[in-house]
């Protein structure tokens, strides 16, 4: 009986470790996803204030 109960706390703690790791993964890429994202963001907001710039140019001519 107490080696039944032995693998059962065995197995959980394997589960328990293996839903961290997912959550830590999982956790990660949400991570890099953000940064990409900022970085996209970052990239057209330049192209914005560029254009803007560029329009200004033209305006003032």
């Amino acid at each position: 009986m107490g080696n039944r109960f032995s693998h059962n706390a065995l197995d959980d703690a394997i589960h328990q470790a293996k839903e961290f790791i997912y959550i830590q993964t999982m956790k990660r890429n949400q991570m890099k996803i953000m940064i990409e994202q900022g970085q996209h963001f970052n990239e057209m907001a330049q192209k914005v204030a560029d254009m803007e710039f560029k329009l200004l140019q033209l305006e003032a001519v």
